[in-house]
C-alpha cells in the first residue's frame, strides 16, 4: 500500500491520494512506523484553507 514520508509536499500527498483514488494515506517514518495518516479532508483544507467549510455553509444555507 502506498504511504508517504513525514516530509512530503502538500502537493504530493494530494497526487497520490487522487492516483489512487484513496480517502487517506499513512505517514511512516524512515522505518517504515506509522505517525499519523493524512485524509482528503486534511488535504482539502490545506488547499482551500479552513475557511472554506464556513463560506459552503453560507452558500448552502441561503438556497435552502
Amino acid at each position: 500500500d502506498p504511504v508517504v514520508a513525514a516530509d512530503a509536499t502538500d502537493r504530493a500527498v494530494a497526487e497520490l491520494l487522487a492516483r489512487y483514488d484513496m480517502v487517506a494515506v499513512a505517514v511512516c517514518d524512515e522505518s517504515g512506523r506509522m505517525l499519523g495518516a493524512v485524509t482528503i479532508d486534511d488535504v482539502l483544507d490545506r488547499q482551500l484553507g479552513t475557511t472554506w467549510r464556513q463560506r459552503n455553509r453560507m452558500t448552502t444555507s441561503r438556497m435552502g
